[in-house]
């Protein structure tokens, strides 16, 4: 790929059309940069087992699970970044659920070995949104998908917060974890 953008850039110093088969062949070119990118993101991993509290008659995962183990997820990727949900509320800033987004892929069963893939897909002054990929330990395939929105709001008033103004130390730490 580097020969190909090398190529492409002395073709348009020389005011010449780069070769089509060379630097075009790939037509997912910024597509591919901007999965490198989301590659490079910090991605918390957590485990658990399928309980069997959470499985129905069939011994099948209840789907209303999935959004608890999301904050099982968020939970540890947060402690992971050096903060915590209990320092966090401490300060004055809580982060209550706006959205749930969940895509059920495959089942899952009781005792199977869980690990939850959590990263930050997208961080605003006022609201975070959560990304999270279940897997089958040991599989490569993903069981569940999912994300959370999440408002940064006052721990006191529950009125929206601008986390870049109050707390700017926190807001830099979670946009480095986010931009990584």
């Amino acid at each position: 790929m580097r020969i190909c953008r090398e190529l492409y850039t002395v073709a348009c110093f020389k005011k010449q059309r780069p070769k089509r088969d060379c630097v075009f062949q790939n037509k997912n070119f910024y597509k591919m940069e901007a999965q490198r990118k989301e590659e490079k993101r910090l991605t918390s991993e957590s485990k658990l087992t399928v309980r069997y509290a959470e499985t129905d008659q069939m011994g099948i995962a209840h789907h209303s699970v999935y959004p608890v183990w999301y904050e099982v997820g968020r939970t540890e990727f947060i402690r992971e970044l050096g903060i915590g949900y209990n320092r966090l509320e401490k300060m004055g800033a809580m982060l209550p659920v706006l959205e749930v987004h969940c895509k059920y892929i495959h089942p899952v069963e009781y005792e199977d070995e869980l690990c939850i893939h959590t990263r930050i897909s997208s961080m605003g002054v006022a609201k975070i949104q959560f990304e999270y990929t279940i897997y089958k330990c040991g599989c490569g395939k993903p069981v569940n998908i999912g994300t959370t929105l999440h408002g940064w709001v006052d721990s006191q008033t529950f009125r929206p917060i601008n986390l870049k103004k109050k707390f700017p130390d926190v807001y830099q730490m979670i946009t480095a974890a986010a931009d990584s």
